[in-house]
């Protein structure tokens, strides 16, 4: 009997859009940024804990497939940097 799958797309996507999020209110609203990395950490851990204990794994996530992810996250964050400070002009 297998678990079900555990939806890398939603959760990834999840956590992009959330510190999209973040650093867009973050100037309006600083002291919110603190407790709100505190909610990504535990986020984090719950969802480890779901894909190791409690969901089966589709995909073989392997070392190659891990920087993919941070390098897209990191890419992401970049171009929305880069985004921000063109059209603050």
């Amino acid at each position: 009997m297998q678990d079900p799958e555990f939806a890398f797309v939603d959760q990834y996507s999840f956590y992009v859009s959330m510190v999209f999020l973040v650093s867009f209110y973050a100037v309006i609203a600083p002291a919110a940024v603190m407790m709100l990395i505190v909610i990504f950490t535990i986020q984090y851990w719950i969802d480890k804990y779901n894909l190791f204990r409690r969901y089966s794994c589709p995909l073989d996530f392997n070392i190659d497939l891990t920087k993919l992810v941070f390098k897209a996250f990191e890419c992401s964050i970049l171009i929305f940097a880069i985004g921000t400070f063109i059209f603050d002009l």
